[in-house]
């Protein structure tokens, strides 16, 4: 299963949804289901900007785990 890891890495950089929201134009209900981790597909674009505030590469917001019970 593949988590994502937004708001650990946000939290870092002491920035909040809201703030994520402003800084790169990406919809507050966006980045709220991100930061959640119920963002059901994963926008390259909305990746890229992240990154991009964040300075951190993709591979660092989404990691793999393994699926419960196995």
């Amino acid at each position: 299963m593949l988590v994502f890891s937004l708001k650990e890495i946000a939290e870092k950089k002491n920035l909040n949804r809201h703030q994520l929201s402003m800084k790169t134009g990406i919809s507050y209900p966006t980045i709220s289901r991100y930061w959640e981790g119920k963002a059901i597909g994963r926008d390259f674009a909305i990746l890229d900007k992240l990154c991009a505030l964040l300075e951190c590469e993709p591979g660092d917001l989404i990691k793999r785990t393994k699926p419960a019970g196995g």
